[in-house]
């Protein structure tokens, strides 16, 4: 494993975390069908669906195609879906 890829692995690792804790904070998010908003830690973050895919406007996204903003995004829809669930 080379340097480059162990400090992606630690910025990721990061990442999740900071996706955790942005899911226990739901009102940070502002949500469409296809758009939404993110309240993060460093300013609003746009996120928009293109070709069934969320995309950020986040550096991290920008070079890596994953961050914490979209990371959350898709666990508090997962938790959504499961709340609407008739047991």
């Amino acid at each position: 494993m080379s340097i480059s890829d162990k400090g992606f692995i630690s910025s990721l690792l990061s990442k999740i975390d900071k996706a955790k804790r942005y899911v226990r904070e739901p009102e940070r998010f502002s949500i469409t069908s296809d758009q939404a908003q993110v309240h993060s830690d460093h300013g609003t973050r746009n996120l928009m669906k293109k070709d069934n895919q969320w995309i950020c406007d986040c550096n991290f996204h920008q070079e890596h195609l994953v961050c914490s903003h979209i990371i959350a995004l898709k666990e508090l829809n997962k938790i959504e879906k499961i709340d609407q669930l008739e047991i």
